[in-house]
């Protein structure tokens, strides 16, 4: 059975309009930024040469120094750079997303505490609405998850199209969606041993290659990410309290919307990955001890016929 959603802009603004969630200290510019009733404008000035560089690398996605502009705000030196996997492709030829790192060229500098800024070209399966629409769902059940928007981009001067204007999970992401960010994050970008939280084995050196560490190194127990697994397949040799050790009403609202949503290119998918995994070690609150499941990279949704014979829905 074929299912057909029409979703006019009033519609989806009326119904999926991110609640303002109550974070302590929260930088009133960045709320302005990801404001999800306003189509931002962002410029970006990239010396001819250097875009050459940029496309000339590719696939590998270099940084490049550039000048980022955002109402009076001006940042020199960012470094920016192509992002994306399939649509980074050498032969492609439609609009490039781009990832703007604050501090690459300078130390320290950031945009309104921010440490990366990510514009997703929405090329793929009608990707420019479905970020958008299952960030403001998942937000609105209380799923910590990405704030997001939409911008207009110029590149030197040029306007190149409208972009998802998406917030990065990093370090600022969980300082604000935490009570306490000292914790260890893990990525799962391509997949790979253990991505589907299967397990593999006690030598976390089969896990490494799958669970890039992003943050908390220096508190990181590759041991704790192993038990966590053995847990989760029964495999503990000893009592395991699942909700104790995991954020499951989350993870199980996340499931269900990506499955709604026939969001594919996630831990949902034939290949799980596009997600991290945060953990929560030493905090005297509920989170304590915790892992938190929390998904990205959701512009491939929404989509009948992915690649041209995938039967996303249907299937």
């Amino acid at each position: 059975m074929r299912v057909i959603i029409l979703l006019t802009p009033a519609l989806v603004i009326a119904a999926h309009c991110p609640s303002q969630e109550s974070v302590p200290g929260r930088d009133r510019s960045q709320i302005a930024f990801f404001d999800p009733n306003v189509v931002q404008d962002i410029h970006l000035e990239v010396a001819v040469d250097d875009l050459t560089r940029m496309r000339a690398a590719l696939p590998e996605r270099i940084y490049v120094p550039a000048t980022f502009r955002w109402r009076g705000l001006v940042l020199k030196r960012v470094g920016l750079r192509y992002k994306g996997n399939s649509s980074s492709r050498v032969n492609q030829s439609h609009k490039r997303s781009f990832l703007v790192k604050f501090s690459e060229f300078v130390k320290k500098q950031r945009f309104l505490g921010l440490r990366r800024v990510a514009l997703d070209n929405g090329v793929q399966f009608g990707s420019l609405f479905s970020e958008r629409l299952i960030t403001d769902i998942l937000r609105d059940v209380g799923v910590r998850a990405s704030r997001s928007n939409y911008a207009r981009v110029r590149l030197n001067g040029k306007f190149i199209g409208v972009y998802v204007n998406v917030e990065r999970i990093d370090r600022e992401f969980l300082k604000r969606a935490f009570p306490n960010k000292k914790g260890v994050l893990y990525k799962v970008h391509l997949g790979g041993p253990g991505a589907d939280l299967r397990f593999v084995g006690e030598d976390p050196a089969k896990y490494a290659r799958t669970f890039e560490l992003k943050e908390g190194k220096k508190r990181a127990k590759p041991g704790d990410l192993v038990q966590l697994i053995q847990g989760v397949g029964g495999r503990s040799g000893e009592a395991f309290d699942f909700r104790k050790a995991f954020d499951v009403d989350s993870f199980v609202w996340q499931m269900g919307v990506l499955l709604l949503a026939g969001a594919f290119d996630q831990y949902t998918g034939w290949g799980p990955h596009n997600y991290y995994l945060f953990h929560v070690p030493e905090v005297a609150d509920s989170d304590v001890g915790r892992w938190h499941y929390l998904t990205w990279d959701l512009d491939v949704a929404f989509a009948d016929k992915a690649f041209g014979n995938l039967p996303v829905i249907d299937g």
